[in-house]
């Protein structure tokens, strides 16, 4: 590859990289599982300290974090160039009802 090939990669990479967002999420249970726009992300522990990158656009973007035995948290948010924080406390279903 020529060295102006490799410069103009970078230089492109660097542009892909400045219209994304970053999405940092903090979950309890921290393993909970990320959806985004319905397509599995990963778990919300692989994202608290290094964010989920995610392309930057005009339209909302639906976040679910799912557990097994938790309700489903969902938010819709609008990514743009900056750093988005959420915090996600997932609360557990009860198995039987109270007396």
């Amino acid at each position: 590859m020529a060295s102006w090939e490799k410069t103009w990669e970078q230089k492109a990479e660097k542009k892909k990289a400045a219209k994304r967002g970053n999405l940092f999420i903090l979950c309890e249970p921290e393993h909970a599982e990320i959806l985004l726009d319905g397509i599995p992300q990963g778990s919300c522990l692989d994202y608290a300290t290094q964010g989920l990158q995610i392309q930057e656009s005009p339209v909302l973007r639906k976040i679910v974090v799912t557990q097994t035995g938790y309700w489903p948290y969902e938010a819709m948010v609008a990514i743009d160039r900056s750093k988005v924080n959420l915090r996600v406390q997932l609360h557990p279903m009860q198995t039987s009802l109270p007396p």
